[in-house]
């Protein structure tokens, strides 16, 4: 801020504005992913992410910040929707939460990583150095991910299909594993785009999507400046302090999503993980000051919970939107909503440094995420026993005439009477 000459409102422009672009190409570029290369998709959104953060050390004003803000931030949450689709290409339903939650713990490491390096970094003298702490960070942070595109053009498979590592039988195999599970349909239409946009449970997740990351996005983004108004230490020791909570929370996705795979429970792990941000918050907010130790574990439950539910959040939006096409819309579809989240939630954080009302207001979205989970996993119930129910009866006309409702068996995906969507 002081060497660009920033002011607070264009400095948290330049940590939300990188959402606003992604609501606009969020949709395209997972359509790009249905009709393109996953791999080649990857390696690009990785190696301009990296090369564009690496490019924000020189920038001189607020408007070359906001720029290379917003390309690097595009790349980072289409990457998100990118990972959710990309994974249901390899593992069936009741294996995607624990393979997201391995991303998340990556990238929770990457975090713990991230706050030490910053601290290092910090120390060098700059008095006489040609270029500042935060520079060297943008430059540090992006080198690996230029490193990890190169090696996802050259090497990540596309899909079973075409991944050279798998014999002949193993790619059948792998296949067919997938089509028992998720009913999974590889046609491309446009209709099934649309189909989407008609689909009544897709209000449902982008509500959840949408105030789940209005209730983290806040504390997120300002959680370095929430530490630092715990105790007397600088601003690099606050840096420094965000690494526990980011390693514990490793240990926290690994058993949310190997429970919810474990149980095939989405809504009830949700749940907790939501309860367990809450109660962080409040802790926060109302734990007196003189407690640093307690009010610093409240922080851990924060990121313990936020980190804890993105994994299994992605599985269930992933679990119950069949089909390849119909899948890559949604997802993006609602990962759109979250990045409109995560605008709303960093704009209301305004109130530093006690941050009462952004944690009023996160505590509301939360409590909305609840809400939210609860009547969705009670509907796709309902839908489930009714689907129970007619093939209990043998009513192959109803059947048939949803068949031909939806366009067949190539294109009904999800609305098929015999899927059964997880809970």
């Amino acid at each position: 801020m002081e060497d660009l000459h920033l002011t607070e409102a264009e400095y948290r422009w330049c940590l939300t504005a990188p959402f606003l672009l992604f609501i606009v190409l969020c949709i395209p570029i997972n359509l790009i992913l249905r009709r393109w290369r996953p791999s080649l998709l990857v390696g690009c959104l990785a190696l301009t992410w990296g090369g564009v953060t690496m490019a924000t050390a020189g920038v001189t004003n607020f408007a070359g910040l906001l720029v290379c803000q917003i390309i690097p931030g595009v790349c980072s949450a289409a990457n998100s929707a990118v990972q959710v689709y990309y994974v249901s290409l390899w593992y069936r339903r009741c294996e995607s939460a624990q393979r997201l939650g391995w991303i998340g713990i990556a990238g929770s490491i990457g975090a713990s990583v991230r706050g030490l390096i910053a601290l290092a970094v910090t120390q060098i003298p700059v008095s006489n150095a040609v270029r500042s702490s935060w520079q060297w960070l943008f430059i540090i942070f992006g080198i690996p991910s230029v490193i990890c595109g190169t090696v996802c053009l050259l090497l990540l498979p596309d899909s079973p299909q075409s991944a050279k590592f798998l014999t002949d039988e193993e790619r059948r195999l792998a296949i067919e594993r997938l089509r028992e599970s998720t009913s999974a349909v590889y046609s491309w239409s446009w209709n099934q785009v649309l189909s989407v946009i008609t689909d009544w449970k897709l209000y449902f997740y982008m509500l959840l999507f949408m105030t789940s990351a209005i209730a983290v996005s806040g504390g997120r983004l300002n959680l370095p400046d929430i530490i630092d108004g715990m105790g007397n230490w600088s601003a690099p020791v606050s840096l420094a302090l965000t690494t526990p909570p980011n390693f514990i929370a490793c240990f926290v996705i690994y058993l949310s999503s190997w429970l919810s795979d474990k149980f095939s429970q989405r809504a009830y792990l949700l749940i907790i993980m939501f309860s367990v941000i809450a109660l962080g918050l409040l802790m926060i907010m109302f734990v007196p000051d003189q407690y640093i130790g307690v009010r610093y574990f409240a922080v851990c439950l924060f990121i313990c919970g936020w980190l804890g539910f993105m994994p299994v959040r992605g599985a269930w939006c992933s679990d119950n939107f069949s089909g390849l096409t119909r899948r890559a819309v949604a997802t993006a579809i609602l990962y759109m909503s979250d990045s409109a989240g995560f605008v709303i939630g960093g704009h209301a954080y305004f109130d530093p440094p006690r941050y009462i009302m952004g944690h009023t207001i996160a505590l509301c979205s939360i409590a909305l995420s609840i809400t939210t989970a609860i009547l969705l996993r009670f509907m796709l119930s309902r839908v489930n026993r009714n689907r129970d129910q007619m093939n209990q009866l043998h009513c192959v006309e109803k059947k048939e005439q949803i068949l031909i409702q939806y366009g067949g068996e190539k294109i009904i995906g999800d609305r098929h009477p015999d899927y059964r969507y997880s809970l």
